[in-house]
């Protein structure tokens, strides 16, 4: 199922991509091996009643985009037409805050399973107010108006119908059929892909091939795969949402030239949709021919341009207006660059074993690595491999010392330190006290509980991995050459990325 995603979205890579639903993932649905001919295991439902989707996590939630507009999660992006929560067990404050505002503003939620038990992190649970506001923030968005419960994945294609959330491609649910739609000011385009259901078979490996394929069993995958080719041709019936009425053409991708087909205009609205709902919508029916692993790429041409980039002006406008408020979102917190963050050492250790004949780790540590550092100007904070040649396979750890200074500490706002680049894991401390753990993804420690108006001691301990010390040249693998790419470890900023302390305002609670 990769496979048929990247095939479409490599065709299409320079087109607007338009995503019915929304799906939330923080964790994977599947280990990569088993027969997941659909990413998401809901039995291919969603994908065979024409639903097209992607996975976000929560943190790509709370990006400036992420809005609300006229029912739609970013309108001039994607445009999801809905969110679905599925089997949710630990969700953050933040993101339930975040589901209160995004049902309030207009956007359909499905949330299949029960109520979380906790939240994704322990800073958010490690006192009793702070579990006081996890649970009101809870209650708020699982009680939120626009939030439906489910208690299974096979309900959520007749609910979406009912909720009046209809698919960009109707599909009749006849074959397995996947669904990507995409446009550019002129032309929206619509790719079909019939995919294949391969059985995985561990128990019965496949003696034609080699690693990972050998699970599958003989005609189902790589070289042994045998299409079947006429024999799965189906005619199918599609409905094509299209409001502009312009000509339909089929794509011949060998040929680069379209051809013009017809399709009948239609009013669709389910009979089970309330009729307060207002879901009529235009669709135009036509049928279509497709056989297993066959891709067929339909565009539609647009009448007049029928976009508007009014959303992404506005949010351009705001964070050019001011850099340092990191926009203004909406239930998640304005955000004010304050104080001032001044490195002025680092101290390196080196990882490695504790006698030269050792070969296990388990009797290894950090040993101190050269002198200490000064850090004089901002321009030296820099990856270690780029600070002296001699470290460009250093593996270890880093300290990084030096002061925060807040002129005054508001009361109820929080403190956010943020790092920049920062690599591979790292540890705050502030005050010679460390911080509840970091988020490791956004480079962000919160630092309210910690910071004092004044000069307050900086203490950041950086990790590497072990990837430069071990893979220091190319490696030859089964007679292929695996390039290597130094990587880059400890702090540095960049224009994109600066290192500073940022004051929020609260969230809701």
């Amino acid at each position: 199922m990769s496979g048929c995603r990247c095939t479409i979205e490599c065709s299409l890579y320079l087109i607007n991509a338009k995503v019915d639903c929304a799906i939330l993932k923080n964790t994977y649905c599947n280990d990569g091996l088993g027969s997941e001919f659909h990413h998401y295991p809901d039995d291919g439902k969603l994908l065979n009643c024409g639903y097209s989707y992607e996975f976000l996590s929560d943190a790509m939630l709370e990006l400036p985009v992420c809005k609300v507009t006229n029912g739609k999660l970013d309108e001039a992006g994607p445009a999801y037409k809905c969110l679905i929560i599925d089997g949710e067990t630990y969700l953050s404050t933040a993101f339930l805050e975040r589901i209160y505002i995004l049902a309030a503003d207009g956007l359909p939620i499905i949330w299949i399973g029960e109520r979380p038990v906790g939240s994704r992190y322990h800073s958010e649970s490690n006192a009793e107010e702070k579990m006081d506001a996890w649970k009101r923030a809870l209650d708020r968005g699982w009680n939120a108006p626009g939030v439906t419960h489910l208690e299974s994945r096979e309900e959520v294609p007749k609910m979406l119908q009912y909720l009046g959330v209809l698919p960009e491609v109707m599909l009749d649910g006849t074959k397995d059929v996947m669904t990507a739609v995409h446009e550019d000011e002129t032309t929206r385009y619509v790719a079909l892909y019939a995919y294949n259901r391969v059985e995985y078979a561990p128990d019965e490996p496949n003696p034609d091939e080699f690693g990972v394929s050998s699970i599958f069993r003989k005609g189902t995958m790589k070289s042994t795969y045998q299409r079947p080719g006429k024999q799965s041709r189906k005619t199918i019936r599609i409905k094509l949402h299209d409001e502009e009425e312009g000509e339909i053409r089929l794509c011949n991708p060998w040929s680069g030239k379209m051809e013009v087909i017809s399709g009948s205009a239609m009013m669709v609205e389910n009979a089970d949709i309330a009729e307060d709902k207002g879901t009529a919508q235009q669709y135009r029916e036509m049928t279509v021919e497709i056989e297993e692993d066959e891709l067929i790429l339909l565009a539609i041409e647009k009448k007049e341009k029928n976009r508007t980039d009014n959303y992404n002006t506005e949010v351009t406008e705001k964070c050019e207006a001011d850099q340092d408020c990191g926009c203004d979102v909406k239930g998640i917190g304005m955000r004010e660059t304050v104080g001032e963050i001044i490195f002025e050492t680092l101290d390196l250790e080196e990882f490695g074993p504790n006698e030269d004949v050792e070969c296990s780790f388990l009797r290894s540590g950090f040993r101190k690595y050269g002198e200490t550092l000064a850090i004089d100007l901002p321009d030296q904070l820099k990856p270690w491999r780029k600070i002296d040649a001699a470290l460009r396979t250093f593996s270890g750890r880093g300290t990084y010392r030096g002061t925060i200074r807040l002129e005054k500490k508001e009361p109820g706002k929080r403190y956010i330190l943020n790092l920049g680049n920062v690599c591979d894991t790292f540890r705050v401390q502030i005050n010679g006290i460390e911080t509840d753990f970091p988020d490791q993804v956004m480079k962000e420690a919160d630092v309210t509980e910690f910071i004092q108006a004044g000069e307050n001691t900086l203490e950041v301990i950086v990790t590497s991995n072990l990837y430069n010390k071990l893979f220091e040249e190319p490696i030859v693998w089964k007679g292929m050459c695996l390039p290597y790419t130094p990587k880059d470890y400890g702090i540095w900023e960049t224009k994109e990325k600066p290192i500073c302390l940022y004051m929020e305002s609260a969230g809701l609670y």
